[in-house]
C-alpha cells in the first residue's frame, strides 16, 4: 500500500474480465502516481479476481464481496476503505488517459473551491469505434 496517497481511485468490477486489465493498467501508468487503486471484486464469477490477482503493485487493495451487492453498496464500502485527499471513480470498462490524474490535481490546485469534477470522455464500442462524446462538468463549493 502506497504511504499517503493523495488520491483513492475506486473501481468497482462485477464480472469484469473482459475490459478489466486494459482498465488496471491504464491507472497503473499514469504520469502522477500518488495513489492508492481500490478495487472491490464484488461477488463477480468470471475470471475478475484472477486478473486482479495477477497484479503485483503495493498501490492496488482488492476488497473481494462473497456475493454481489451491487454498485452502490460497492462504492459505499470502497470509499470507507479510502485514505487519499481526492477520491476518482472509475468504472471497470474506462480507460483513463495518461495524464488524467496530474491534469485533474492541477485543476482542483487551480480552482480551490469547486468539490467536483467530471473529465470530457469519449465513449466507444467493443471494436473501439467512437460512439458519443461526454463532456465535463463541475460544482462549486457552497
Amino acid at each position: 500500500m502506497v504511504l499517503n496517497p493523495f488520491i483513492s481511485v475506486l473501481l468497482p468490477a462485477y464480472n469484469a474480465e473482459k475490459f478489466l486489465k486494459e482498465s488496471i493498467d491504464s491507472i497503473l501508468c499514469q504520469t502522477y502516481s500518488n495513489f492508492e487503486l481500490i478495487i472491490i471484486n464484488d461477488g463477480s464469477n468470471d475470471n475478475t479476481q484472477t486478473i486482479i490477482d495477477a497484479y503485483d503493485d503495493s498501490r492496488i487493495k482488492c476488497i473481494t464481496n462473497s456475493q454481489n451487492k451491487g454498485l452502490i453498496d460497492s462504492l459505499n464500502e470502497g470509499i470507507l476503505s479510502c485514505t487519499g485527499i481526492y477520491i476518482i471513480r472509475m468504472d471497470a470498462d474506462d480507460i483513463s488517459h495518461i495524464e488524467r490524474f496530474s491534469e485533474q490535481i492541477n485543476w482542483f490546485k487551480d480552482n480551490p473551491k469547486k468539490i467536483l469534477l467530471g473529465t470530457s470522455g469519449i465513449k466507444i464500442d467493443e471494436k473501439g469505434n467512437i460512439v458519443r462524446s461526454l463532456q465535463n462538468f463541475l460544482l462549486e463549493n457552497l
